[in-house]
């Protein structure tokens, strides 16, 4: 109850809100850092989600007409890339020479980063500050579900300080780390605080572009519009997460998808750089080489696109998650396949994608995985 309710002895704060904090090596050599939070603090946090999950999602579906967030919901990236998957249906209704794109835009470090002022003036539902480029001025209205009044005493212990984080070198020396900004991801109540303060910004920026619909889960954006309205928004989207959150979107790892038949890949990508380099008005995004397919596209976890490349992306999958099962055999031999019929369906979004139900391939995992004990 101390974590659900915000009652800490003041002293015992920094504490209370930090946890175990380590470092993963990621595929590109770069380090993403991970934070651990007591089980005293995760498991109050779970049931409070599950409190106020409905009110939350109504929040996140209903605010903005053409903006949804999928962020905490079940199913919710396959959900997601049912609707990109939809309105990228009508391509052929587009100009040639703008032709309607899937993109993909990638938040930096997005949970860990996120200022936390901006997360206590959503939930307050009042701004403390100047945001949207001044278009939401300190004391303005700012829209939350309201839900999540009830637990500003746990937002206001987990997130309204520095915590101590503590790392442990390769030497067995353990550091405290001060911790000012962003929150952790193996916390419940993380997600939902991540969705809810940065959904204003961006639903507003979206609004303003009402050739383009956004579809986003967590921090996972993606836009579908004419080509040029894509970019003059992610442009204007750029700019708003820097200054309202200090978020910073990865321009170069975008990716651009352009449905259809019109287009080969090589085609699809002058055409996004003669588009860039033709406005200076996107001059910001000069460095954005997405890779442009006109394939598909991997919305979260789940690909959308045409037949041979969303089958070969599910196959792709499959051997990845049975070589995964079988490294995680050779740690602990189980005896039984109850470890599998767990770890397997937690893959299905891979296998279930929302074009083809790809069932065969489940099966063959599934009976293949549970061969392995």
């Amino acid at each position: 109850m101390p974590y659900v309710k915000g009652d800490f002895y003041e002293g015992h704060l920094s504490e209370a809100s930090g946890g175990k904090f380590f470092a993963l090596e990621k595929p590109n050599d770069s380090v993403r850092p991970v934070i651990i939070g007591s089980t005293w603090r995760r498991a109050p946090a779970s049931l409070s989600v599950a409190e106020v999950n409905s009110d939350v999602a109504n929040f996140l579906m209903s605010t903005y007409d053409n903006f949804l967030q999928f962020a905490d919901q079940k199913d919710g990236a396959t959900r997601c890339a049912q609707i990109n998957l939809l309105i990228a249906s009508i391509w052929e209704a587009h100009d040639v020479d703008n032709p309607l794109v899937v993109m993909q835009l990638d938040i930096i470090n997005a949970f860990c980063s996120v200022r936390r002022q901006a997360q206590s003036g959503v939930l307050a539902e009042r701004a403390l500050t100047s945001y949207d480029n001044g278009n939401v001025r300190d004391g303005d209205m700012i829209p939350c579900a309201p839900s999540l009044r009830k637990y500003w005493g746990y937002f206001q212990s987990m997130q309204g300080h520095a915590s101590t984080l503590r790392f442990t070198d390769h030497k067995g020396q353990s550091h405290p780390l001060t911790c000012s900004k962003g929150g952790q991801q193996g916390d419940g109540f993380e997600t939902v605080r991540f969705a809810v303060t940065i959904h204003p910004s961006i639903g507003r920026v979206i609004q303003r572009h009402p050739d383009c619909k956004g579809a986003t889960i967590c921090d996972d954006i993606f836009v579908v519009a004419p080509l040029q309205e894509a970019l003059a928004l992610v442009a204007e989207l750029k700019l708003i997460l820097k200054q309202d959150f200090n978020l910073h979107l990865d321009v170069p790892k975008f990716n651009c998808y352009v449905p259809g038949n019109r287009f080969d890949d090589y085609q699809a990508h002058a055409l996004f750089k003669d588009t860039l380099v033709s406005r200076q008005s996107l001059s910001d995004l000069a460095a954005m080489d997405a890779g442009a397919s006109t394939k598909g596209l991997r919305v979260a976890v789940v690909p959308i696109g045409d037949d041979a490349w969303v089958t070969k992306f599910v196959a792709e999958k499959v051997e990845a998650v049975i070589l995964d099962v079988g490294k995680i055999d050779h740690v602990h031999r189980w005896h039984d396949s109850l470890s599998h019929d767990v770890l397997l369906p937690e893959h299905a979004p891979w296998f279930f994608c929302p074009q083809h139900t790809h069932a065969p391939y489940f099966r063959f995992t599934w009976q293949l995985g549970c061969s392995h004990s």
